[in-house]
């Protein structure tokens, strides 16, 4: 049974403006092209175990469970990007993007 917990400190907790959400979220801006990379991993596990016994008997229960998550997000806009300006698609710098990344 779940018990419900009280804050202990408050002080975890920042208030943050609409400019800074969106500095924090929204990654870099350039004249060129806008770009974000996010990673996110989430590792979580969790034990339970009860030992009961009547003084003849003896019963014992172990759970355990773990749960774990890696993610990457890219995000691109290259509305403002004159690609044909410099001789490339935006399609075609996105792919040499994530060749270079990758490679």
């Amino acid at each position: 049974m779940s018990t419900d917990r009280e804050l202990t400190n408050s002080e975890l907790f920042v208030e943050l403006s609409e400019e800074e959400q969106e500095i924090t979220i929204g990654g870099r801006s350039s004249s060129l092209y806008d770009f974000v990379i996010k990673k996110t991993n989430i590792v979580t596990f969790a034990n339970h175990e009860n030992n009961f016994s009547d003084g003849i008997n003896n019963i014992s229960s172990k759970q355990q469970t773990g749960y774990s998550l890696s993610e990457v997000t890219f995000g691109f806009n290259f509305s403002g990007l004159r690609g044909r300006k410099y001789g490339l698609s935006g399609l075609e710098i996105l792919r040499r993007l994530i060749f270079y990344l990758f490679t």
